[in-house]
């Protein structure tokens, strides 16, 4: 998690090691974070979801995915 505030990057690990516990997805590569899962951090972090998936982006942590057609 490469230059991102630390509370950013405490968040986002304690989000990730919940939901990977909670989903029991073990696989560990990718974790697919649901608009609830950002949501979370949102709340968790006092900044809007624009705010949130800058610094995700800026720190190499998500990709956005397009929705299907």
């Amino acid at each position: 998690m490469r230059e991102l505030a630390d509370e950013v990057t405490i968040a986002t690990q304690r989000l990730a090691t919940r939901i990977i516990s909670k989903r029991s997805d073990r696989n560990g590569a990718v974790l697919s974070l649901r608009l609830s899962d950002i949501e979370v951090l949102d709340i968790s972090l006092g900044r809007n979801r624009g705010e949130v998936l800058e610094l995700l982006k800026r720190g190499g942590l998500i990709l956005i995915a397009k929705a299907s057609s």
